[in-house]
């Protein structure tokens, strides 16, 4: 009889069990329950870039460059339920398409602006209405045209995001950089 009774030492280590059995019960409430079944959200942002109609005058888009038009080549999705983007990131993600496209037509007739230039962008850091967007690289033109259409370009990209009112671009780590690529040509 003695082999089979519970002593006080197996009755502390069964107790010790059951109140940290209860703890992590505990632990896994209706709300977590609630928070681990629900269903994903569909966070998406939708990202335009744009390109530039050459001697449009202003007719199918906003006017800019030598009398040509500002408009939105290709709307994308970016996101969706299993990945969300910060506006940080899908303005990262935009800028990087637009500068990264090698061609002088995104899509017919309409001229990319900035396919000569060879940028990256670093990062993207929004205060308020206010992106900064910070660029490495070297700004090429294919002449004093494309300078206003690069800039636009880049500045409606940025500008097309929600509560996104004003965009300011550093080269090299300086706005005056980026200033002086686009004044020097």
């Amino acid at each position: 009889l003695a082999n089979n009774s519970i002593t006080t030492f197996d009755m502390k280590r069964w107790l010790f069990i059951f109140v940290l059995m209860n703890l992590v019960l505990i632990g896994c409430t209706k709300k977590d329950e609630i928070v681990l079944n629900k269903k994903p959200e569909n966070k998406s942002i939708s990202v335009t870039l744009y390109g530039v109609l050459l001697e449009d005058n202003g007719v199918n888009g906003e006017l800019v460059g030598c009398g040509d038009s500002l408009v939105p080549v290709r709307s994308y999705e970016l996101g969706g339920k299993e990945e969300s983007f910060t506006r940080e990131s899908a303005m990262k993600v935009a800028l990087s398409t637009l500068l990264l496209l090698k061609t002088s037509e995104l899509k017919s007739g309409q001229y990319n602006g900035a396919y000569q230039s060879n940028l990256m962008v670093n990062g993207v850091e929004i205060n308020g209405d206010v992106a900064n967007v910070f660029l490495t690289g070297n700004p090429s033109f294919g002449g004093m045209c494309d300078v206003p259409r690069f800039q636009m370009q880049l500045e409606r990209t940025v500008t097309e995001f929600e509560n996104i009112q004003l965009a300011h671009f550093f080269l090299n780590g300086s706005e005056e950089n980026f200033t002086n690529s686009l004044s020097s040509q």
